[in-house]
Parts: structure tokens; C-alpha cells; sequence
């Protein structure tokens, strides 16, 4: 078995793309934020709703993205070639499960804040016209 060497260069330049994308999507945020601030608050709070709800949705398949990455790579590593072909199918049957899972998370809270929201505004109507 050889020896690999790993410099902090290396690492640094597999891990550089990382930083700036997750420093990108941060940087998204809080344009976002600023921009809607300017707008008012009922804006900014369903833009931060929202944000939590695409955090949800992308780090689940994030996660799931990375794992099977990891998998394929230490097959492709051992010179097992055709497992990578299970671990792949298997990889986009659990995205399929997963996008399901999250459509009807995304189905039960459009619900739950469809029946918030009416409740809100029979009260408001209640309470302006007394």
C-alpha cells in the first residue's frame, strides 16, 4: 500500500469551493434581509418562514448528496466498480422517498397556515368591528 501526501494546499484548494458557495448562499440571506426590511415587516417575516422551509428542503438533500458521494468515491477507491452502480440507484430511490416526504410536509404546512391565517383574520375581524 503507497503512501499519499496531503498538503494544506491541497486540502485548501479541494475546500475553497465549499467556503465560497455556503458564503454565497449567506450573503443571498442577508440581501434578502436587507431588502425586504425596507419593505416591512410582515414581508421579512415571510421571507424568513420561507428561508427555514428551503433550509429544511436543501439540507436534507444535502445530506444525502454528500453520503452517497462519499460511498461512490471509496468504491471507486477500492476498485469496485460495480457496486457504484447500486449505491447510485440506490441514492435516487431515497431522493425520490425524500422529495415525496418533503411535498407532503410542504402540502400539510400550506394547510396548517391556511387554517392559522383564517383564524387570525376572524379575529381581527371580530376585534375591529367591536
Amino acid at each position: 500500500m503507497e503512501k499519499s501526501y496531503l498538503s494544506y494546499k491541497s486540502i485548501w484548494s479541494v475546500s475553497w469551493p465549499v467556503i465560497l458557495s455556503l458564503l454565497a448562499q449567506n450573503i443571498v440571506n442577508l440581501t434578502d434581509t436587507v431588502f425586504l426590511g425596507h419593505l416591512g415587516e410582515i414581508e421579512l417575516g415571510a421571507s424568513a418562514i420561507a428561508s427555514v422551509y428551503y433550509m429544511i428542503f436543501f439540507m436534507t438533500g444535502f445530506g444525502f448528496a454528500n453520503g452517497i458521494q462519499i460511498l461512490i468515491s471509496r468504491r471507486n477507491g477500492e476498485q469496485r466498480f460495480r457496486e457504484i452502480g447500486n449505491i447510485f440507484s440506490n441514492g435516487i430511490l431515497v431522493h425520490d422517498k425524500n422529495y415525496h416526504c418533503r411535498y407532503i410536509f410542504l402540502i400539510i404546512s400550506k394547510i396548517y397556515v391556511g387554517l392559522y391565517l383564517e383564524k387570525t383574520l376572524k379575529i381581527r375581524i371580530f376585534i375591529t368591528d367591536f
